[in-house]
């Protein structure tokens, strides 16, 4: 494409006001998506502006998501649009997105849409705060930094930081900080990449995962397949055995 077919038509969009410009809005943030699901966009910036416009209010009047990760991700399906993944544009927009959202950060590492760039990117933001959507919504997530701990795309210099930070923490913090670190440690201990001196190390922490612990009372895992992925000092010794 050469001249940008909705730039003008966001920079109004996201000045919507009253109740029928937020629908308006909403209305072309759908035309923009069945582009993107026809292969046939490349407004990225454009389109990312517009989401986190609706985000503030727009779509949670209307019953949809209150933030822009789980409505992309979880209504939208975008993880499931392969091209977009794999176009350079789109992938400019991630930080955008990121800065707006810390949890859209944690959906492109699960649904298995990061790359080395994006990984790093988001590895040192959650090893500086956490994500409150994990924190707050329970559903099964975890945290960010157990995500980037267990990702493909990290890098070694990277997961030997995360060891030396969570680490610290596992021996040093209160409660609160000590389970926060389990759940990266055990990620460290499932990671093929993590190097092997670490693995060793994660080797001689047995430690119940409170996690899992919660989740076997409250019906979640099996008691047995709980208690046994409880430990880090197990999956260690099962990751050390696969390398």
């Amino acid at each position: 494409m050469g001249v940008s077919k909705y730039r003008d038509l966001v920079k109004v969009a996201v000045q919507a006001s009253s109740e029928n410009e937020r629908e308006e809005a909403a209305q072309l943030f759908e035309r923009m998506l069945e582009d993107i699901n026809e292969e046939s966009f490349s407004d990225f910036g454009e389109f990312a502006d517009l989401a986190i416009f609706l985000a503030k209010d727009t779509w949670s009047e209307q019953g949809m998501f209150a933030e822009v990760s789980s409505q992309l991700f979880a209504e939208y399906e975008i993880g499931l649009i392969d091209w977009i993944w794999s176009d350079s544009k789109f992938l400019a927009t991630l930080p955008k997105f990121l800065k707006d959202d810390m949890h859209f950060g944690c959906f492109v590492l699960t649904e298995s849409c990061s790359n080395e760039e994006f990984t790093s990117l988001f590895a040192e933001v959650a090893l500086k705060e956490e994500c409150e959507i994990c924190g707050q919504t329970g559903d099964g997530w975890i945290s960010a930094a157990a995500y980037v701990a267990e990702d493909a795309f990290v890098k070694v210099e990277m997961l030997e930081k995360y060891y030396a930070h969570f680490k610290k923490q596992f021996d040093s913090g209160e409660d609160y900080e000590k389970y926060s670190a389990i759940e990266v440690l055990r990620a460290l201990a499932e990671n093929p990449k993590t190097p092997e001196h670490i693995l060793r190390q994660l080797t001689q922490i047995n430690e119940r995962s409170l996690r899992h612990e919660t989740r076997s009372t409250n019906g979640g895992d099996d008691p047995e397949d709980a208690a046994q992925d409880s430990y880090i000092d197990w999956k260690a010794r099962e990751t050390l055995e696969g390398v």
